[in-house]
């Protein structure tokens, strides 16, 4: 279980990863409602995996740290800017596409942000249609708040984006129930751990 921007990445190409080396093993990704459920569904034996970020502090449940994402300012085509940091408290000129509260790890750090800065949060559209805010960002509707390998996916739409600064890094952590897990589960995270993102390859590639 993972939250649509997490289902994309970094669990699509996990999966993919996992696929390529145990083609037999059917899989099922479910959607949650809130940002809590992959731990409430890890933890009751509804899910054997979830994806989230920083990990919940449940009895019972273990988990495995992935590469951290960045989250960016995504504005339409068009827009100033580009490449340019914004401040915190600069997101208050612009006005955000999101999906309802506890609905969307993005309205966890928006609202975190204005709260911490004191200024008004300026909403035009809020959605439960989750996975169609980077497509209201794409029409020209407003700003968003997404991870930046969403970000620069993106890019190729003609979005501008901006990074944070102060920046907002979060870690990304798959759980699992403690104690004896399936075979499959153990591959699952014996991949986990030694996956290597492919933005990540590149940049070593880069540095080297």
């Amino acid at each position: 279980m993972a939250m649509p921007a997490l289902a994309m990445y970094p669990l699509a190409p996990l999966i993919a990863a996992y696929r390529a080396r145990y083609p037999a093993v059917r899989l099922r990704i479910l959607d949650p409602e809130r940002i809590t459920d992959p731990a409430v569904r890890v933890h009751d034996g509804t899910c054997d995996l979830g994806i989230m970020e920083e990990p919940p502090e449940v009895r019972g449940l273990a988990h495995h740290g992935l590469a951290p994402q960045s989250i960016v300012l995504v504005l339409p085509p068009g827009s100033p800017g580009h490449g340019r940091p914004v401040t915190w408290v600069e997101l208050s000129a612009y006005e955000f596409v999101t999906a309802g509260v506890g609905r969307s790890l993005s309205r966890f750090h928006l609202d975190r942000i204005f709260r911490e800065t004191g200024a008004e949060l300026r909403i035009c559209v809020e959605t439960d249609h989750r996975a169609a805010v980077a497509d209201l960002v794409v029409a020209g509707v407003g700003a968003a708040l997404l991870r930046a390998p969403i970000a620069d996916a993106l890019r190729l739409r003609g979005v501008v984006v901006r990074p944070l600064s102060p920046a907002v890094v979060q870690p990304i952590t798959v759980i699992y129930r403690e104690g004896k897990v399936s075979q499959a589960v153990t591959a699952f995270l014996d991949l986990a751990s030694r996956y290597t993102p492919p933005h990540m390859e590149k940049e070593s590639h880069d540095e080297a």
